[in-house]
Order: C-alpha cells, then structure tokens, then sequence
C-alpha cells in the first residue's frame, strides 16, 4: 500500500513539474514580446479623477449585479472622485470576443473610456482546451495585455478560478481544477513578464475541499457572498489593508491604537468615555446571506477599551445604540457591526448595482441593432433618428449623476461615540 501511494505521489509531482516547465518554456521562448516597464513593488491607490475600467470575462461581468468591487473600491479609497464601468463580456476569452455588428472593437471602447485602472480576468474558459491549449492561451493573451499596456493605464490581472465542489448532481471538478491550475500558473509568469499586480484567487477564494458555505450557485458562478469574498483577496493581496480600529485603556486614560480614523475630543469619566471620530477608511459590510458572523470575522470596524470596572456598558453612536457588552468582552474588543457607517455603505453598493445597471443599458443596448447597425445606415430605417442624441446625453448626465451620489456616499461623516456602564 506504501510503495503504492509513493509511486502515485511521484507520478503526480512529475508530471506537475513537466507542466511548470512547459509554462515557463512557452512564456520565455516568444519574440513578441513588447519590453515591459516593470511597475511591480509599486503600491497601486486611487486618486481623485481616477476611472477604473473592468476587462475580460463572465467573472468579471457578473459583479454588476452585486456591486462587490466597486463598494470594496470606494471604501478602501473614501471621499475621492472617481468612476467604474465595466466592460467585461459573457464568455469573452482572449482569442475570441464576439460583438454585434457595427459594435466596434474593444480597444476602441477601452480607449473611449480613458481607464487609469484596468481590472483583467480571463483563463476559466480557455482552460478547458488544458495543455494542448497553453501555447495558444499565452500567445493570446500576451497581444491583449500589450494592448492593454498602450492605453497607459494601470493594469490588475486576475487569475482564473476553481470550478467549487457542491456535490451530485454536479459533477467533480476535480479534471478541470486541475487544467485550469495550469492556466493559473501561464497567467502569474505573463503578469510577472509585463510588471503588473497578480491577484491569486485559485490559491485564496476556492479550495479544493467541498464547501461548507457555496461561494457560487452552480460551481461556476460566484454568488453576492462570493463576490465579497473575492473584493475581499483583492483588497487583502493589493496591500489594502487597513482597518478602522480604536484601542483605549480606560484605567490608565491612555490611546494605545488608532488605525483607520483620526480622534477628537477624547473625555475620560468614571463611568465610560467619549469621542468624535474623523475616518479614513470605511467598512466593507458582508452581504445579505452571507455565513453568520462574517462581519465580526472580517473585523472592519473593532473598537476595545482595556481597564473598564466591572458591569455592562453601551456605545452610542451619535446617540443611537449600536452595541452592548461586559467589560470582558470590551477587553477582548467588539466589533461594531451595527454602526452607521455600515449602513452608509449598504446604501452605497445598493447605488453602484443601479448605475451599473445604468450603464448596461446604455453600452449594450438592447435595440443595437438601430443605434450602431444595419438599420442605423443610411436606408436602414432609423437612419438620423433625432431622438438619439439627445438619449445617449441623458444616459451619460444619469451615470454623472450615479457617481456623484456614489462620491458623496464614500466619504466619511464626523461621528460622536459614548461608552456607558448600564449595570455594575
């Protein structure tokens, strides 16, 4: 049974090494190759006026219905101006895009949008060609990138994802996880040539035991927790780490941390304490059906006072109750889940999902076939319809308008907050 299993053992590592060199056989031996001006060790932020632009497949597509990126976007980088389009497909690969006719080429509608940032996703539908189809994949998606690199934007390459195992009647992912680990690893090595942030969500988001919670609904497509979790590896591998915690000793009257905020007016009194809170990141709230307490997991907003006499005490925020604990469980922090920056930013991604459902309208219209088609064309019908112009800049003043919101959304308001002992 031993000798066995180690001659399985050997055959797989093998052959997984016979797979490494291929890749890096195939990502090497190109000419190409546009010389890359190397970004990598350069911490990405946003800015004022930055335009973030989503490219590439199915995963990428389906977060306008969720609005996960943009909210986790907004909350790591508040109170700036800025704006998301995505542009991702269903089913785009990099080998093959396919539009309606008249619609034009992506690249010219990237460059029409001026993107600063460029959110890349391809890979899970090209992996099922599996090795066979690497050479192809890597050329492939190589042209795309150096085209990418031309709109002087900068670019985020997401990898591929697990297929998730949920069990009969679907069936064993086991065969394509293992191919599109393939397509994972050709993906790093191209991001690695052209200098540019790699996000690893095969190795972070999906593992290769059966769920206990579904990240997605069918084993393919993420589901709104699934999509959270994924902004989440995102933030987590760009380096955005940063969370709101406060830490105070009660007894001693002393600011041991403050991350994520600025505090004034901080007041000491036998019976809690008192401050305004001036922010700098917000929270990134779990969605609706996420696992229970997968807020208090994430820990975006935590606050613990050391040193309280024993009792039960209150915080309020701006004079609402939003938490209730013993001096224990103040010592050992509290996550303030209940906040009403919490629920400032649901507002916020229940507007994203509605602009970015604006926007779908607008750039994949459904009667295309009128505004950029044959029945656009002199002869066509609808050719000079007048009624379009004046259509497409209520469509653009409406997403103005969406971001505005979105803008005044993302940024932090002053809160006042008193801890109160209730009870000895």
């Amino acid at each position: 049974m031993g000798y066995r299993q180690k001659s399985k053992d050997c055959l797989y590592w093998s052959s997984m090494l016979s797979s490494a060199l291929s890749i890096a056989l195939l990502v090497l031996l190109h000419d190409d190759l546009v010389p890359a001006e190397s970004v990598a060790g350069e911490k990405t932020r946003l800015a004022d006026g930055d335009r973030v632009v989503y490219y590439g497949n199915t995963l990428l597509e389906r977060d306008r219905h969720y609005g996960m990126l943009e909210t986790m976007f907004r909350t790591r980088f508040p109170g700036r101006k800025l704006s998301f389009r995505n542009l991702a497909w269903p089913g785009d690969t990099v080998y093959t895009q396919l539009r309606p006719l008249n619609f034009g080429s992506m690249e010219h509608h990237l460059r029409e949008r001026q993107p600063t940032l460029i959110l890349v996703s391809f890979g899970m539908s090209e992996a099922y060609q599996g090795k066979a189809g690497l050479e192809n994949y890597i050329r492939a998606y190589r042209k795309q990138l150096n085209m990418l690199r031309s709109l002087k934007a900068q670019i985020v390459v997401l990898s591929p994802i697990r297929q998730e195992s949920l069990g009969p009647p679907l069936p064993d992912p086991k065969p394509y996880n293992e191919n599109v680990a393939l397509y994972h690893q050709a993906t790093r090595h191209l991001a690695e040539e052209f200098g540019v942030p790699y996000i690893d969500l095969y190795s972070t988001l999906i593992t290769s035991e059966p769920s206990r919670v579904p990240l997605t609904e069918n084993g393919i497509h993420l589901n709104r927790y699934g999509y959270w979790r994924l902004s989440e590896v995102l933030a987590e591998q760009m380096g955005w780490t940063e969370k709101w915690e406060v830490v105070l000793d009660h007894q001693r009257q002393l600011t041991i941390t403050v991350k994520g905020t600025r505090l004034q007016n901080l007041q000491w009194s036998a019976d809690g304490l008192s401050f305004t809170a001036h922010d700098t990141v917000l929270p990134h709230p779990a969605p609706e059906g996420s696992p229970p307490h997968a807020d208090e997991q994430a820990a975006h907003r935590r606050l613990v006072v050391h040193g309280l006499a024993d009792g039960k005490y209150q915080l309020l925020a701006d004079n609402q109750i939003i938490a209730e604990g013993s001096a224990k469980q103040w010592s050992q922090g509290m996550v303030l889940s209940s906040d009403p920056t919490y629920q400032q930013v649901r507002k916020l991604r229940e507007i994203a999902i509605e602009k970015d459902l604006l926007f779908f309208h607008r750039w994949r219209a459904h009667n295309g076939e009128y505004i950029y088609g044959r029945r656009s064309k002199p002869g066509g019908g609808n050719s000079g319809n007048p009624t379009f112009p004046s259509e497409f800049a209520e469509f653009e003043r409406l997403l103005s308008e969406a971001d505005r919101r979105l803008d005044d959304l993302a940024t932090p308001r002053a809160i006042q907050y008193r801890l109160r002992r209730i009870s000895p």
